[in-house]
This record gives structure tokens, C-alpha cells and sequence, in this order.
């Protein structure tokens, strides 16, 4: 997974890189982009980790007494969610990196 373009920026800085009183719709739609990809990459990582912490506890001592199938069926649900957040158009998606500066068409969104 790559790294964020603004991760462990401070507050003030990333405040100095974008201009809040700039309310045309390209603005938001390329924030809102940003916002749909980091949903989307937040979905990602916390459904394979709790697939590893599911895989885990079924190998485990006590694995025959969980209902892992009911488990499962909820990371599948929360992985096609976080998908789906991507696919919103307008605005789309950029997420991992991805997209640039974007023209406020909602193009520039990644594949999921």
C-alpha cells in the first residue's frame, strides 16, 4: 500500500497548501475525491485485517466454537461498501496516491 501524499503533514501545513476559502465546485469535488479514497483504502485495510484475525482465531483452540461464517459474511459485506465508495460519480475517487490535482470533472478516480 502506498504512502499518502499528505500523511504526517501538520495541520498548518497542509492548511497553507489549499486555500479554504475556495468553494468552486472543483475544489470540493477534488476533496471530496480525496475523501472518497481515503474511505475507500480505510475499508481495504481494516477488512484484511480483521480476515488475518478471523483466518487466526479458526485455527485457533477455540476456532470451532466461533461462528466464522457470520464473520466472514460481514468482511465481505464491508469490503463491497468500501468499494462502492469509490464508485460515486461524481466525484469519484483518488485513493493510494493516486490522481494529482485533479480538473473537477470527477474523472482521475483508481480501479477497484
Amino acid at each position: 500500500m502506498g504512502e499518502y501524499p499528505l500523511s504526517g503533514t501538520s495541520l498548518s501545513a497542509i492548511e497553507k497548501m489549499y486555500k479554504p476559502e475556495d468553494f468552486s465546485q472543483q475544489a470540493i469535488n477534488r476533496g471530496q475525491r480525496r475523501i472518497n479514497g481515503d474511505l475507500t483504502e480505510l475499508g481495504k485495510t481494516l477488512a484484511k485485517t480483521l480476515q488475518a484475525l478471523k483466518d487466526a482465531i479458526k485455527k485457533s483452540s477455540i476456532g470451532s466454537e466461533i461462528d466464522c461464517c457470520a464473520i466472514q459474511n460481514d468482511i465481505t459485506k464491508a469490503i463491497a461498501i468500501s468499494e462502492k465508495v469509490a464508485g460515486y460519480y461524481p466525484p469519484g475517487c483518488y485513493y493510494g496516491g493516486q490522481g494529482g490535482t485533479g480538473d473537477g470533472s470527477g474523472e482521475g478516480g483508481g480501479g477497484t
